[in-house]
């Protein structure tokens, strides 16, 4: 009897320390005092000098049905793994954990290396696992428990002790559960973790035993009990009771990850206080040293890590879409990793806001109605979760996501209506059964909910899947972008993801301006409001939907511009530039009947004049005073073969500038592509506005090239005018006028010059899809030859041609080589010489050679 005093003495002393740690925190002496009564009257839950069993009445069972038995060899153990092993069945004996077995089943185990060089015991149970019958019990969300503390002022938090080793298996299953190792076989009695249906198993016995009725004061999560009152009184009744409930069902909580009656409290991994919730600085922590990922699964670790937290960082899905195109990368290429600059500026960024405070949310107000405001693009849905309390509005939830690619082909309307019904669905716990009114800047939604029937199946659907809620929905308003600010905000990049509306003239369309305001029709999109001169970020909008016109209709004026900047920096013009002239077109009542058209080949950014005749002078003039002296001489000017443009006056401007320059084949407007493609788009375009007579086609020739300059190219997509100028073209129809803060200058040449580099590189990505789908097309059956200096060759005839007239003319002889595709031929004999592209000649064949190559 004395030496077993002796022992429980020492026990008694150490309990004694770690309630006494436990409560060391209440300031109040009384409510001390009656905590520590509790913790001693219940001193058994916090015993964990051995290992227990629950006494309860649900026990894990495995469904195999009739499944024959699965047993493997053990794997290879070195001597120190064996050593470890060994160690770890001993202890596992000796808690009464594992007992010995004869079972048919026997499953691998796996000892894994630990960081600090220790070893993680592990059953391997696929095999058991792939045979056991699923079981389908829901685990309760994050959001569902912590949305239940809201409004609380104490806490006190019970951890138990190897919880899943608390739980016992039947009987009957125990050998399924049955481990191999050198030295025999072994099975569970209790719990183990990697068992198939071990979560649902323990979260439907600690409901059972604990949460069902007490909703209202504790929530349980696995082996994680939060117990939560309004008032100290209260706090001490429901500690009291969870604990005579542990107690007697023989359950074990572990003192040191315990904690009682705080104020403020870390449950998973969030801060829960009586205000609202803020993310565990731990986890922030452990966010902020992870390096740079290198692979796939690094990218995707980060993204999962920092999207826990998503709730609390407005703009989300904006600031992820980089990191996301590398994760989330379809079909062959998904496995494909690369980390570029775009992907560190959104990795960087979500580490400057986990470590820029305040990272706070405030718990919902049930008494208060809620507020939501909702908005799309074409690439993501966002919301906010508001409440007006006491005057003061108060963020609840920021909530945002990528629409799928299905999802973002829909209409504006229906992506709209997804916004309003994803958001709800995502807040139900949060909204509960109050009432809420929700913000739209698509005023065809405005109390779309009280319709039964909208006319639009899919936003028909929507209604029918959320039809429990829309009781709750007081009003749906229209509210302008501008706004709706925080909702709209957070589905779009600076200037992103302007959405097709409508197409309308602005104004009362007169004589005096009928063809501005045809022309320069354009979308009227939320995001005409005010704009900073630089983004926060380092990010360039590359993404853009092209407009596809019909025939009849004019070229919209319309343009997703990249990051604007009210600094008038002009880049110098690289690559080739193409010269050419329209004409003859009909004499326009002011005498002209010319025009002379010059394209940037990167940016497809065009300049025309008109002119009553197309000579040498007209065409310098166009040359250097609009274009050289505004814009920079290009690295090469690519010049059709007309008497203006091969003269003296033009070669003596080229040498000057020091402009490389080339000629195009005469009769193959193909050497001449980028200019050419324009001349056609021009011709139909100005067609639509002139006069029967088309005597003032002249009129309308700049408003049709302002159209064309800054609608979407549909190879580069890209305006020519944002790839020329790297800004934002202001049309004059604006309806606001946007504040100019001026920055440093050098801030501002470096985002250009970093913004030029990422539009440029797209361009030619956006390009060169377009240049293999047109290779096939035009290389099919083409075998065109090399010939040499001296080689007779016919010429193809162009023109002066009747139907039955001759093809080629001939024989020439090839005077001079100009680079792989064109020669300079001449008539024997003669000066008179041409230049030829490779099409347009094939090589005379003698008939002794005929003859030869016949026998």
């Amino acid at each position: 009897m004395t030496s077993t005093n002796s022992e429980l003495k020492p026990q008694a002393n150490e309990f004694n320390a770690v309630i006494d740690k436990l409560t060391e925190h209440i300031t109040n002496n009384q409510d001390r005092l009656d905590f520590l009564d509790i913790l001693h009257q219940f001193r058994h839950t916090f015993d964990t000098s051995k290992a227990t069993q629950a006494h309860i009445a649900i026990h894990h069972t495995i469904p195999t049905a009739d499944v024959q038995p699965t047993s493997v060899c053990p794997f290879y153990k070195t001597p120190q793994q064996r050593e470890v092993l060994n160690k770890e069945v001993e202890k596992l004996l000796h808690d009464n954990v594992i007992r010995g077995s004869t079972s048919p089943w026997a499953s691998p185990v796996i000892l894994k290396k630990k960081p600090d060089g220790t070893y993680r015991f592990i059953v391997d149970f696929r095999r058991l696992n792939a045979v056991t019958k699923k079981d389908a019990h829901a685990q309760p969300t994050t959001e569902e428990l912590l949305n239940r503390l809201a409004g609380h002022r104490f806490f006190t938090k019970l951890n138990l002790k190897s919880g899943y080793f608390q739980i016992p298996i039947s009987e009957v299953d125990k050998e399924k559960t049955t481990f191999v190792t050198q030295d025999g076989l072994y099975e569970f009695n209790v719990l183990a973790q990697v068992l198939m249906n071990a979560p649902p198993t323990f979260q439907r016995v600690m409901n059972n035993l604990i949460a069902t009725g007490r909703w209202n004061y504790v929530v349980v999560y696995l082996d994680d009990i939060l117990i939560f009152s309004d008032s100290i009184k209260e706090h001490k009744k429901h500690v009291t009771e969870v604990l005579s409930i542990l107690q007697k069902a023989r359950f074990t909580v572990s003192p040191s990850k315990c904690i009682i009656a705080f104020e403020k409290v870390e449950f998973l991994s969030h801060i829960i206080t009586v205000a609202g919730i803020e993310p565990s600085p731990d986890k922030i922590q452990a966010i902020l040293d992870i390096p740079s990922p290198k692979t796939l699964t690094q990218a995707n670790r980060f993204i999962g890590k920092i999207g826990y937290y998503q709730k609390f960082i407005k703009n989300f899905a904006k600031i992820a879409a980089p990191i996301h195109k590398v994760t989330n990368k379809p079909g062959p290429k998904k496995r494909e990793f690369y980390w570029a600059e775009e992907q560190q500026l959104a990795f960087d960024k979500f580490k400057q806001i986990l470590t820029t405070p305040p990272l706070f949310l405030n718990f919902p107000d049930k008494s208060t109605p809620f507020i939501l405001s909702t908005d799309t693009s074409k690439v993501r849905v966002g919301g906010v979760l508001k409440q007006v309390v006491n005057g003061n509005l108060k963020v609840n939830y920021y909530l945002s996501r990528l629409l799928s690619q299905t999802e973002s082909r829909c209409s504006t309307t229906e992506r709209e209506a997804l916004a309003v019904m994803w958001c709800l669905d995502k807040l139900r716990y949060y909204i509960g059964d109050s009432s809420v009114t929700i913000n739209t800047d698509h005023k065809p939604l405005v109390n779309f909910h009280k319709k039964l029937n909208f006319g639009n199946k899919r936003v028909d659907s929507y209604l029918l899947k959320m039809q429990d809620m829309l009781p709750q929905i007081v009003e749906i308003k229209y509210k302008p972008g501008k706004e709706n600010y925080d909702a709209d905000y957070m589905t779009r990049q600076d200037n992103q993801g302007r959405d097709e509306k409508e197409e309308w003239p602005r104004g009362t369309v007169t004589w005096d301006d009928e063809a501005i305001a045809t022309v320069c029709t354009r979308s009227k999109t939320k995001q005409q409001q005010q704009q900073p001169l630089l983004p926060t970020n380092d990010t360039v909008v590359l993404n853009t939907p092209i407009t596809k016109n019909a025939s009849t209709k004019p070229i919209p004026a319309t343009t997703t511009p990249i990051d604007p900047t009210h600094d008038r920096i002009r880049r110098t013009q690289e690559g080739d530039s193409n010269l050419s002239a329209i004409g003859q077109i009909a004499t326009s009542d002011d005498g002209n009947h010319y025009a002379l058209v010059l394209t940037d080949n990167l940016s497809k950014y065009v300049i025309a004049e008109v002119y009553p005749g197309c000579i040498a002078k007209t065409a310098a003039n166009l040359s250097v005073e609009k274009y050289i002296l505004v814009h920079g001489a290009p690295e090469r000017l690519i010049i059709d073969n007309g008497a203006h443009f091969s003269n003296a006056l033009m070669k003596a401007i080229i040498q000057t500038t020091n402009i490389k320059h080339a000629f195009s084949a005469s009769y193959l407007p193909q050497t001449n592509g980028q200019v050419e493609r324009f001349n056609a788009t021009f011709s139909v375009q100005l067609t639509k506005y002139c006069n029967k007579e088309n005597s003032d086609w002249d009129i309308f020739l700049q408003q049709v090239v302002n159209a064309y300059n800054t609608g979407i190219h549909a190879k580069t997509g890209f305006a020519p005018y944002e790839l020329a100028f790297g800004r934002k073209f202001r049309s004059p129809f604006d309806s606001t006028s946007p504040v100019v803060k001026l920055p440093r200058a050098a801030d501002v040449y470096k985002y250009i010059q970093r913004s030029r580099k990422i539009i440029i590189n797209a361009t030619c990505e956006n390009i060169r899809p377009q240049q293999h789908l047109s290779k096939p097309r035009y290389g099919t059956n083409r075998k065109d030859s090399t010939y040499n200096i001296g080689d007779l060759v016919y010429v193809k005839v162009y023109s002066n041609r009747h139907k039955l007239g001759e093809r080629w003319l001939g024989p020439f002889e090839i005077i001079q080589r100009c680079g792989d595709q064109n020669y300079i031929v001449g008539e024997q004999g003669t000066t008179r010489t041409d230049r030829c592209h490779v099409s347009q000649v094939r090589q005379v064949v003698e008939w002794h050679n005929v003859a030869l190559l016949a026998d």
